[in-house]
This record gives structure tokens, sequence and C-alpha cells, in this order.
């Protein structure tokens, strides 16, 4: 239980840094939202992010452990 709360509270965190970002009057021209797969575009495929998405100013939503449900809140 307590790895629960861990990493909602991680998710909570990292959630909150994007959304500073988005508040910054940062404006993506491209946002991808999804699961680990998505999430991990950061590190493993940082170059594929950097050759291809980078130039739009992307925003990385992607959360790992995400479900159907959190990426459709995070979309409200």
């Amino acid at each position: 239980m307590w790895a629960k709360r861990q990493n909602e509270t991680r998710l909570e965190e990292m959630l909150e840094e994007k959304s500073d970002l988005i508040r910054s009057g940062r404006s993506p021209q491209l946002v991808f939202l999804g699961d680990s797969i998505t999430h991990w575009w950061n590190r493993e495929g940082a170059q594929s992010w950097d050759d291809f998405f980078a130039k739009y100013g992307s925003l990385n939503l992607g959360f790992a452990g995400d479900k159907t449900q959190n990426v459709l809140w995070r979309i409200d």
C-alpha cells in the first residue's frame, strides 16, 4: 500500500511540473498523451524526440503506469 501512495505522489508531482510548463505560457504545437511507452521517450527515445518532435515545442504528457481513465482525466 505504501508503494502505491508513493507512486501516486510522484505522479501528482510530475503532473504539477507539466502543468507549470503550460501555465508559464509555453504553447506546444504537439502534445503526446499516454502511458509508459510515451513517458519513456524522454529517456529511451531521446534521440528520436530531438530529431522529430522537439522542433514543434512538443510536450510529453505520458505517465508510466497510467490507465485510460487517468489520460481522460488529464484531457478534461
